[in-house]
C-alpha cells in the first residue's frame, strides 16, 4: 500500500522515500522475527523434518526485498518498465540456473530457498542501481502518516487476498504428502499465469499513468 501512495505522489521528497523504506525495512523484519521464533511449530505442524530451518532461511527474502519497494516505486513512477522488465529477465534466469545447479548438487528442497533468496537479491540491488536510490535511515512520522493513510486500505485488501489464495494449499499441507501440495502448487501458478500476467500488466501501467491526470476530473 505505501508503494502506491508514493506513486501517485505528484512529488516525492527524499524523507518520503526514506521514511517508507524505513518503516518497510522496519514491519519486514519484525515480520522476519515472528516467522523466525514461529519455525518450530511450523515445522511440528506440518510433521516435516527441517522445515524449520528452511523457513527460516527462506524468510530472509522479506529483509531483502524491503530494501527494494521505494527503488521500484521510483522506477514505476518514471514509467521504465523496460528496464523492470528487463531486470525481472536477468533476475529469474540467473536465480534458475543456480537453483537448477543447487538441485543436481543435492541440495534439495535448499534449491528453491537459492531461488528464492537470489532472485529477490538480484531484483532489490538491481533496482536500487537503476533507479540511483540509496537506503536512507531519515524519518519523518508526519510523512509516513500521510502515506499510511493511502496505503492502509489496500494493504488490508491484499491480505485478505494473499489469506483466501494461499488458505487451501495451507490446508492441504496438513492433510496431504508433499509431493501432492507440490504438483497442487505449481498447477495453480500454471493456470493463473495468463490472467494475472494480464491484469498486473494493465494495473502495473495504468496506476502511474491516471495518477498524473487525477485533477482532470473530465479526464
Amino acid at each position: 500500500g505505501l508503494g502506491g501512495s508514493l506513486v501517485k505522489e505528484k512529488s516525492l521528497s527524499a524523507s518520503d522515500c526514506a521514511s517508507v523504506s524505513v518503516f518497510n525495512v522496519g514491519v519486514s523484519t519484525l515480520l522476519y522475527v515472528a516467522i523466525f521464533f514461529a519455525a518450530p511449530y511450523i515445522e511440528r505442524f506440518y510433521a516435516l523434518e527441517g522445515l524449520m530451518t528452511i523457513t527460516r532461511v527462506l524468510s530472509l527474502t522479506f529483509i531483502i526485498g524491503a530494501f527494494g519497494l521505494v527503488p521500484r516505486c521510483m522506477l514505476v513512477r518514471e514509467l521504465k518498465f523496460k528496464q523492470i522488465g528487463l531486470l525481472s529477465v536477468f533476475s529469474v534466469v540467473v536465480a534458475s540456473v543456480l537453483a537448477i545447479l543447487a538441485a543436481l548438487a543435492g541440495w534439495r528442497a535448499y534449491s528453491l530457498v537459492v531461488y528464492q533468496l537470489v532472485n529477490t537479491a538480484i531484483s532489490t540491488i538491481g533496482a536500487m542501481a537503476m533507479s540511483r536510490y540509496l537506503f536512507s535511515v531519515r524519518f519523518r512520522s508526519s510523512d509516513l502518516k500521510r502515506h499510511l493513510s493511502f496505503g492502509v486500505l489496500t494493504t488490508l485488501a491484499n491480505v485478505v487476498d494473499i489469506v483466501y489464495d494461499n488458505i487451501l494449499i495451507i490446508i492441504t499441507g496438513k492433510i496431504a504428502t508433499v509431493s501432492q501440495v507440490g504438483y497442487m502448487s505449481q498447477s495453480k501458478k500454471i493456470q493463473e499465469v495468463s490472467t494475472n500476467g494480464i491484469a498486473t500488466s494493465v494495473n502495473n501501467v495504468a496506476f502511474p499513468l491516471l495518477t498524473k491526470h487525477r485533477d482532470e476530473r473530465e479526464k
